[in-house]
């Protein structure tokens, strides 16, 4: 029998998917593709997050601005996000975060947002979606700063941290999704996906973005693929496709209740 998997992290509200979704969800399934979390990124795609979701049982969706787009945010947008919140269909917040190495949004206002975003997760008892690149001891940092128990879940997405990133994040209790990055031939952390607690670890596509090998160069990502990082992460970790789908399945449901 296929192992089945969930991708935690996805963009079907992507253009490039406004033409076949439907197939592509065709192709999820038959790749025993059992859920998707489809990301929203700033307003329209918020939106579109929950309205393909909304059409589609397959989907799950959150909804948030993109620390690129921070130069957006307002006041207001927190509340518009709260009212997209309403629907069931909306599992968690973001995606948000930091970014220092493209610098869209001056850094003060990424951190603005972010907090903000992480403010209404917890008032909803929602999961964060965060996205972090360059700026994992600022990430560490703040959590750290208003981390208290029974916080509500923190999922880093695409992890691209170090070792003591990791530790930090592990202290936090922070979920961390792996992607196609880690079957790439340059790819040096190995080690640190070993070292992701097994009640931690979850799996993404990031579609349609870093398509894993065999399927770089393609296009455009989908779910469908996410059964070649299941396969590399899998003998990273020494354990059969059948565990870790049983346990980063186990995560999901933990993490998003869908």
């Amino acid at each position: 029998m296929l192992p089945t998997f969930c991708d935690s992290h996805a963009h079907l509200n992507d253009d490039q998917f406004s033409g076949d979704l439907s197939a592509v969800l065709d192709r999820s399934r038959q790749a025993g593709i059992t859920r998707i979390v489809n990301v929203g990124y700033d307003v329209g795609s918020s939106v579109r997050a929950l309205e393909q979701a909304t059409n589609h049982d397959l989907l799950v969706c959150s909804v948030g601005l993109h620390p690129h787009d921070a130069s957006q945010f307002t006041p207001q947008l927190v509340d518009f996000l709260d009212s997209l919140a309403a629907d069931p269909r909306v599992v968690a917040i973001g995606e948000t975060g930091l970014d220092k190495y493209y610098n869209h949004s001056p850094f003060g206002i990424q951190v603005e947002a972010f907090e903000a975003h992480l403010e209404l997760a917890e008032k909803l008892r929602l999961p964060s979606v965060i996205h972090c690149r360059a700026a994992y001891p600022e990430l560490c940092g703040l959590l750290e700063k208003i981390h208290r128990p029974e916080h509500a879940p923190w999922q880093v997405h695409c992890f691209s941290g170090d070792s003591r990133d990791l530790d930090r994040l592990i202290a936090l209790g922070c979920y961390f999704s792996i992607g196609g990055t880690a079957t790439f031939k340059n790819f040096k952390s190995q080690e640190l996906i070993a070292r992701i607690p097994a009640d931690r670890l979850l799996l993404e596509t990031d579609c349609p973005y870093l398509a894993p090998a065999p399927k770089r160069g393609v296009k455009r990502n989908e779910p469908a693929f996410l059964q070649f990082t299941a396969e590399i992460v899998a003998g990273i970790r020494g354990e059969s496709l059948e565990e870790l789908s049983r346990v980063t399945n186990e995560n999901f449901a933990r993490i998003f209740g869908a």
